[in-house]
Formats: structure tokens, sequence, C-alpha cells
């Protein structure tokens, strides 16, 4: 265990002295970019950080600290809240791996208005009002401890001690095992882990590897990694993540492990980064046996995590590959296909693969003819839906496909597109039953389910025709 206490950057030592309560937001960035300082150059776990704050330094925690970027510093340990820790606002939504971190609130009894200064302030008043709105928002692993006395009655170290224990959080046994040692963030990792009884026996002692990280095996088929700017986690190569890991060059391929192997609904996760790079992240699905790279930075990997994931598309089936001028990813959930497309001039966007859409597309030459999709499939009213496309040389077409209907093509910057979509559209038209198609002197036409037809003549006119 390394403590570290951090003072306050307040210099006015007048009306209410030196303190971490006043000006919150500028002490807190301090406290933040120390916090990020310390870590790189100590080799701090930030998966393993605990803060203890007394009266105006639990009210710093719950104001403050753990309500504003509060993974900037730190992914995993918890909070104490001693004599304090009352409640404001989130300034920063927080995530589900933070509010699942442990916040206990240890407040005396007899802590209330007058004990302490300012006179009118209740350090026990404050404590239930933290532990109730943090847990009203959903900061589920909470807890409140009354003890005996007031506010200069506490008992530091069994609060810490008691606070550590509740959580699990294991003291080491022993910097040697198998004859090999175990050390810094590796070796608290490793005991916090469950030690010989989850991960096996150390099979070499800590070894440099590339980017200025270190690895240690252990007989379990995993190795422990660790950098300074990224973060201690494990990867298992019995697994099918690990094999892939291994395939693709392991931390000199896509970088370290930023989280642990972390199971999802129908397979599993883990991603992993570059120092001073982007983040791969390593898909397995159950279904198939497959493990699957999603380059998050990119545009394709960019809007499958902001889209929702697996949640929302499923796993993916192939690697981000070049298609065309572009590149292109497909991701299934059971029968549902998603399919992202990427170009330069036309971004990311998703085609149903099972739609009518996306197979009138690949008919008339997909990419190289009608271009990259410039829009996501979009609902038309009428239980339809429409997606653009834009080729090379901006030529931008219009897919639209109704049940009754099926799909057709017309301009979408043409004349009869936007006579269909501005007078009358699916209530008065109904969907185009034909593609839009010329006639032998250069006039256009465009048929619809509701009897209605459209006609563009070279002179801009566009009449209407009952057929």
């Amino acid at each position: 265990m390394v403590f570290v206490p951090v003072i306050s950057p307040d210099k006015n030592s007048s009306i209410n002295g030196i303190t971490w309560w006043e000006d919150q937001d500028a002490n807190g960035d301090y406290f933040r970019s120390f916090a990020q300082w310390f870590e790189s150059h100590a080799g701090i776990d930030r998966n393993r950080i605990w803060t203890i704050g007394y009266s105006g330094g639990a009210e710093f925690q719950s104001f403050e600290l753990n309500s504003d970027q509060q993974e900037s510093w730190r992914s995993g340990g918890g909070s104490i809240m001693v004599g304090g820790g009352g409640y404001g606002q989130m300034q920063t939504i927080a995530s589900e791996n933070f509010k699942a971190q442990p916040m206990y609130w240890f407040v005396g009894k007899n802590d209330g208005i007058g004990v302490t200064w300012p006179h009118n302030w209740s350090a026990l008043g404050a404590a239930r009002s933290g532990y109730t709105n943090y847990r009203n928002q959903g900061f589920w692993n909470t807890q409140i401890t009354y003890t005996e006395g007031d506010h200069y009655a506490y008992n530091f170290p069994w609060i810490l001690e008691t606070s550590l224990s509740r959580a699990g959080v294991q003291k080491r046994n022993s910097s040697t095992v198998n004859g090999f040692k175990l050390q810094g963030a590796i070796g608290n990792y490793y005991w916090s882990k469950g030690g010989p009884s989850a991960l096996g026996n150390p099979t070499t002692n800590e070894f440099s590897v590339t980017y200025g990280g270190v690895a240690q095996e252990f007989s379990s088929n995993s190795t422990i990694y660790w950098h300074p700017s990224i973060a201690t986690a494990r990867v298992w190569f019995s697994g099918g993540i690990g094999a892939r890991y291994r395939q693709l060059g392991y931390e000199n391929g896509i970088g370290y492990p930023l989280f642990d192997e972390t199971a999802i609904s129908g397979g599993a996760v883990q991603k992993f980064k570059i120092p001073n790079g982007g983040v791969t992240a390593l898909y397995w699905a159950a279904h198939s046996g497959r493990t699957v790279t999603v380059w998050e930075p990119g545009g394709i990997g960019r809007k499958f995590t902001a889209g929702g994931g697996t949640g929302a598309f499923g796993f993916p089936v192939e690697d981000e590959t070049v298609y065309s001028y572009g590149a292109r990813q497909v991701f299934e959930r059971g029968w549902e296909q998603s399919r992202f497309y990427w170009s330069p001039a036309t971004g990311t966007h998703v085609m149903n693969g099972r739609g009518g859409i996306f197979w009138r597309w690949a008919g008339k030459g997909a990419a190289n003819t009608v271009g990259f999709p410039s829009s996501d499939e979009l609902g038309v009213r009428g239980g339809g839906a429409i997606q653009f496309f834009r080729n090379r040389s901006g030529f931008e077409s219009a897919f639209i496909w109704s049940p009754n209907t099926g799909t057709h093509v017309l301009s979408a910057r043409g004349g009869l597109y936007f006579a269909w979509l501005n007078h009358g559209h699916t209530d008065k038209y109904g969907f185009p039953s034909s593609d839009e198609t010329a006639n032998s002197d250069g006039s256009y036409f465009v048929d619809f389910s509701k009897g209605y037809r459209l006609t563009w003549t070279p002179d801009g006119r566009i009449t209407e025709s009952r057929i």
C-alpha cells in the first residue's frame, strides 16, 4: 500500500483557513492533475485507488471528486468519507463502472449542528444527505456507518481497515511465490484477484516489454501486463481473445490490456491500447467461437461503440476491411445483420444487410456504381424506409422501400424526388412503384403506389397524372 497525503492548493489562511471545500472546481482540477502525474510516475494501478477524507475533505470527495470527471484519474478503488460528505449535483454523468465502486460514510451519532465550524453545519446531516442522494442515483455499493462520539472522536485506523476489509481488499501475503518475486502493481493485482488459487503461480519474474511497460507470466496460461499510462490487467491465452491477441503480435501489435477479459451477453470483450495511440477491442462470440477486432478510433468503430455496441448491433463477423474506395465491417445479432460502410466523402453509415434496400443497392453495382451510403436507413411515414447514396462524382440517389412496392431508386437531388417529398409525400402519392425512368424525349417519370405518375420535362416542369 502507498499512502499519499495530498495538500490543498489553497494559500489563503484567513477566514475559512486552508481548505479543500472552497473553490472546489479549481481544487478538483489540481487534485486530478496531481493524481494523474503521481500514478504515471510511481506506477500506481488506477484500478485500486482509494481516497479517505475527513470533514471538509469528506465534503470535497462527495461534492467534487465523485461527481465530476470521476474516471479521469482512477478506474477502480473506493471512497471513504468521515465526518461529512454531503451532496450538491452530479456534474459528470457517472458510468456503471464508477457507480459500482465502494462509497462508505462514517459519521458520529453526536456529530450534529454546533459541534464543529461552521456552527450551523451538521456532519451527521451532510453524511445522511450524501449517502441518500448517491444511493438514489444508482450508486448501489454504498454504506453509512454511525459511530459513537462527535466530530473529534473518529478512529481512523479502524475506519480504514473496516472499509478495505468490507470491500474485499486483500493484504499481500508474500512477495515471493514459487521462487519468483511479486512486486508493484502486478503484485498488487495478483493478490487482489485471489493469488495462486485464481491465477496459479508465477513462472517468471517481471520482464520489460515494449513502450516502457512490464509483464509477468503465470501457470494459468496468463500474463499480467502493466504500463504507467494505461492499467494493470491480465490476458488469458487459453481463450479466444488471448489467442487472437497473440496472433496480432501481443503488446507490439495492439498494445496493453485496458481491463481483464469481461463477459458480456453472448460472448466476451477485452480492449487494448497502444500508449499515445488508439484502442482495439477484441470481441469473442459464443455462437461462432470467433474473435474479431473493432478499431475504435476509426469511423466504423466510433459509430458502433457510440450506437450501443454489441447490444444494438451484435458481434462483428469480420475485421474492418478495405472495400472499394472505403471500408466495411459487418455485425450480426441473431438473424439481424448491420453493415457499416465508410468512405472519406460520406463518413460512416449503416445498412440493414437483410433488407430490400441493401439487396437492390448490391444488385445495381453497390459502391463502385451507386456509391457509399450517405445516410443510415431512415423510416418513412407509411411503414417504409429510405436511404441515400453518393458516388465518386457526387451524384446522390435515394433508395425507397415499402413492403408492397419493394425498393425503387430516384435521383435524390432531382425535381421528381422533391415534388414527391414536398407535395403530398406518402399521404397522397404512396411509395414509388417504379424507378425514376427516362423517356425518349428527355423527360423522366416515376409511378407511385396510389395511382399517380409524376413527370419531369427538360424545361423544369413537373406534371401529375393518373395511371
